[in-house]
């Protein structure tokens, strides 16, 4: 026998008239939605985004190695406009990079092919470091930067590199949406049995209508906010997702023309978690890792 998987989508809806109380009996609408070809093509979708970033790592790789060879080799020669041509050539090449990595995580994230790598984490240790990585990029903008909070000893159960990712995406955030001479406020505290990471900036704010949008995939916030920006609209879905995967969330508050605050939080090392987390890690399957997580069943 051959079987066909079918997806459906069942609404049950009761129906009530103005006269129900005279009415013995019960009226109930039944409505079935056959959602099998929407999956089939949202998956090939998903398949044919994964595909073409895939393609493209090889000669963006190129272009990129290349255009580091020529800035080594010709050093001397480069000077001036030459330069800043090379130089603006690596920062879109990145950017493109990190568009590409982005797309990949999405489409491994809705296949659900992404394992976290589950270890004890030093939260505090990490978005500590983040901020001082992130120093020199808030000083191009005459961006004041601080850090107020543990620096150390405030464990978690995490993949370190993911929840880096996190924290490094609300960071490129606030800088890119604050304005020269604002100011960012990066703020560590325990919670109960839980720790949590806010940044606070002084930027353009979010609209009230775009914040229940805002870590969905692709949404972009039109007016102040989006100009100028490269943004994808990627990076607060991908991070919202990881923080999920930690059993942590993400939210945010905002007003427009005053500042955000995005705030992350995770529950606390113990014992008990740590074996809970570990043992929804992959045991003996062909993985490999990828940007700090590990990725199943990889085709491409």
């Amino acid at each position: 026998k051959t079987y066909v998987i079918h997806y459906v989508k069942v609404i049950v809806s009761q129906v009530r008239s103005s006269n129900d109380q005279e009415q013995s009996g019960s009226h109930t609408i039944v409505t079935i939605h056959d959602e099998t070809r929407s999956r089939e093509l949202e998956a090939m979708k998903v398949d044919f985004v994964s595909m073409a970033a895939h393609e493209l790592r090889t000669p963006l790789a190129a272009i990129s190695g290349y255009l580091e060879l020529l800035k080594i080799k010709e050093r001397e020669n480069l000077q001036g406009e030459n330069k800043r041509y090379v130089d603006q050539a690596l920062i879109s090449a990145k950017e493109l990079g990190d568009l590409i990595n982005n797309l990949l995580d999405v489409t491994r994230i809705e296949k659900g092919t992404l394992a976290l790598h589950m270890e004890e984490v030093d939260l505090a240790a990490s978005a500590h470091q983040a901020v001082q990585d992130a120093y020199f990029t808030a000083q191009k903008k005459n961006i004041s930067l601080s850090y107020a909070g543990e620096e150390n000893n405030c464990m978690v159960v995490g993949d370190e590199v993911a929840l880096r990712e996190i924290i490094n995406n609300l960071l490129t955030n606030a800088i890119k949406y604050t304005e020269n001479g604002g100011s960012i406020h990066v703020n560590f505290g325990k919670r109960g049995q839980t720790f949590a990471v806010s940044v606070k900036d002084t930027g353009y704010g979010i609209p009230k209508a775009s914040l229940p949008n805002l870590f969905t995939k692709f949404y972009r916030v039109h007016g102040g906010l989006d100009s100028g920006s490269t943004g994808t609209g990627l990076g607060l879905y991908i991070s919202k997702s990881i923080a999920e995967r930690h059993g942590g969330t993400i939210t945010v508050e905002s007003q427009e023309g005053i500042g955000s605050t995005f705030t992350f939080i995770i529950p606390e090392l113990t014992a008990a978690r740590l074996d809970e987390m570990k043992q929804k890690q992959p045991g003996n399957l062909n993985v490999r890792r990828h940007r700090g997580w590990v990725t199943q069943n990889i085709n491409r």
